[in-house]
């Protein structure tokens, strides 16, 4: 039989389908008698198949799922996974990435199983895994490029900030600087969509660090007035409490160093750096005296006001100026006047108290030489006043809305146009006696003792090496008067020099006495004449051979040879070109002294006989007692 053509009852890749049929009875014989039967065993057989099929795919697919899954798991979260790896700049693309793993494990995966199993996998399940992961990849994606575009921002500004820092002395380098991170940080504000509001707190947050990190700049390299100057340019564009946080920062940090500075003066001047002695008399008398202060207005007292009041707001603000100055005068000075006009608030009223008529010290027409530190100068027709420090600057309240606190400033001249015109020679007051800051003078005793402590330990360590260095010099001398020369010149302090050379010359003594005999060196004599120069040398070599020899164990009577031997040599060997067995010479010296020759007639005597040194060595034993 030939068929033309043919129609699939089922579609392809179908699992578990059904077909139905229809049957012609006469098709089978006995007049389909049998049909029925073999119809049911038939069917039975056929979904028994159909359901082993089944099931066996069913299971395909769900081994074909884990391994699947374990191995995108792997793609995108090992070592070198795609999310483990993409952060930052590396997460540009991860979406793509991903699908395209996710298309490869699962076309890799579905090759190894039937067609039916495979068009499940490729057809139901691919789908879902890609939209699945894509969605993973893409939120992964923009969280990274969000961070890394946030990091890449911070760093940045803090690259500015740091930068700016760095520039502390160079204001327009400074303000170039500034522009551009303003710049860039509006462009941020619109990438992130901040309103007005929002830009401008970022600006102030930003404002005030780079101040912070301006002012601590300063203050690290101890440049207070550069510090100071930051705080009244910035004062407006930066937060008030940061502000008032960073100008008690600097005031504290310039009056430790002032401190500092004062114990580091009193110790150059009371500390003997060759001895590493403490003058402690003259440094008390000294830090008294500096602790001391008149109750008259000095530049002292007027420096303890600014420090009490610098930076800081009057009640009347940019009118304070009275308030400023009145309170800058009255805080280290109990001057009754003074006292007197505390909470005075206005410029006329000031003047009018001021006149010796009214009992104050006085106001006369301005003119440079008759300003003195703590006179009050007035400008205009009384309108604004401060007090002088000395030369031409100044402190007082500043009249400007942009600072409107109390100011130091380097050039009283210099007032916004405002010229000088009367002096209140408040410098005059004064209530009588001194005072003396016990408190302070505590503070700076314990500073000069805390340097001295640095320094002695300092000078302990280099005497220590010192010696160190000298006993390796005086081992390698051969003579007396080389091992004194070595001694002198070693930087050693004097007592310690004198404690050398007290060894030293009672050496020289021994030495002298023992080759001079007589019966008080006969024990000296016989060590020198019973060994040579030699001997004691090969002595010496034994001794430090033995010590050498970690097994060998050195026996009381064995040190005391070897330590005799060693003195022989230091005290009788090292006298250079002397001929310490001449007792010609000795006998013939004693013999002369004796008979009332003096040590220098001697010498005489024996010029051209003997050398030089043997010469001084015989006569020193002879006229040492």
């Amino acid at each position: 039989m030939k068929f033309s053509t043919y129609t699939p009852a089922v579609k392809a890749n179908t699992i578990n389908a059904r077909i139905s049929t229809s049957v012609t009875k006469e098709a089978f014989g006995t007049d389909g008698s049998q049909l029925g039967a073999w119809s049911s065993a038939a069917n039975h057989i056929a979904g028994i198949i159909q359901k082993r099929q089944d099931e066996d795919d069913a299971a395909d697919i769900m081994a074909a799922r884990n391994e699947i899954s374990q191995k995108l798991n792997e793609s995108l979260y090992s070592e070198d996974g795609i999310i483990t790896t993409g952060k930052g700049k590396n997460a540009q693309g991860m979406t793509d990435r991903v699908n395209q793993s996710v298309q490869d494990v699962t076309q890799e995966v579905a090759g190894n199983y039937n067609g039916r199993v495979r068009y499940q996998l490729m057809n139901k399940y691919l789908p879902k895994d890609l939209e699945q992961y894509g969605k993973l990849g893409m939120q992964t994606e923009n969280k990274e490029r969000e961070a890394y575009q946030t990091d890449t921002f911070n760093a940045r500004m803090s690259n500015f900030s740091n930068s700016m820092a760095l520039s502390y002395a160079d204001p327009d380098t400074v303000y170039g600087q500034m522009q551009e991170a303003n710049e860039t940080l509006n462009s941020w504000a619109d990438k992130q969509g901040w309103d007005a509001a929002t830009t401008e707190a970022k600006k102030m947050t930003f404002r005030t660090q780079t101040v912070s990190s301006l002012v601590k700049a300063c203050v690290a390299d101890e440049k207070y007035d550069d510090a100071y100057e930051w705080l009244k340019r910035e004062r407006k564009n930066m937060s008030q409490d940061e502000f008032n946080s960073l100008y008690a920062t600097v005031e504290k940090q310039k009056k430790a160093n002032d401190k500092k500075d004062t114990s580091r003066i009193l110790i150059g001047k009371f500390y003997n750096p060759e001895t590493n002695e403490l003058d402690i008399a003259g440094l008390e008398k000294e830090a008294r005296a500096m602790c001391t202060k008149s109750n008259g207005i000095s530049s002292d007292s007027v420096e303890a006001g600014y420090q009490k009041w610098g930076g800081q707001t009057m009640p009347h603000g940019t009118n304070g100026c009275v308030e400023a100055a009145v309170r800058i005068l009255g805080t280290d000075n109990s001057n009754s006047w003074i006292q007197s006009i505390q909470g005075d608030t206005d410029v006329p009223t000031l003047v009018s108290k001021s006149q010796t008529a009214n009992g104050g010290p006085g106001v006369i027409p301005y003119s440079a030489d008759q300003v003195e530190p703590g006179d009050m100068i007035i400008y205009g027709d009384n309108d604004h006043v401060v007090v002088a420090t000395g030369g031409t600057g100044y402190v007082g309240n500043s009249s400007s809305s942009s600072q409107s606190m109390v100011i130091r400033g380097g050039d009283y001249r210099e007032m916004d146009g405002q010229q000088p015109s009367k002096i209140i020679k408040s410098s005059r007051l004064g209530s009588g006696g001194s005072t003396f800051d016990a408190d302070r003078y505590e503070e700076l005793m314990d500073g000069v003792y805390s340097l001295y402590a640095d320094q002695s330990r300092f000078y302990n360590i280099d005497q220590k090496q010192k010696m160190q260095d000298l006993e390796a010099t005086l081992s390698g001398c051969n003579t007396f008067e080389e091992q004194r020369a070595a001694i002198e010149n070693s930087g050693l302090n004097a007592k310690t020099k004198n404690t050398y050379l007290n060894r030293l010359n009672k050496a020289q003594k021994q030495a002298i006495k023992a080759a001079s005999g007589g019966s008080r060196n006969k024990s000296a004599n016989r060590y020198f004449n019973s060994l040579t120069e030699e001997e004691d040398l090969s002595l010496i070599e034994e001794y430090n051979d033995r010590m050498d020899d970690p097994d060998d164990t050195i026996s009381a009577s064995d040190q005391k040879k070897y330590n005799r031997a060693t003195r022989r040599y230091n005290f009788y060997h090292g006298t250079g070109t002397a001929d310490l067995n001449d007792t010609e010479v000795l006998d013939m010296i004693n013999e002369k002294k004796n008979e009332g020759y003096s040590y220098s007639q001697i010498w005489d005597i024996l010029e051209g006989v003997v050398s030089d040194e043997t010469k001084e060595y015989y006569l020193r034993a002879a006229f040492s007692e």
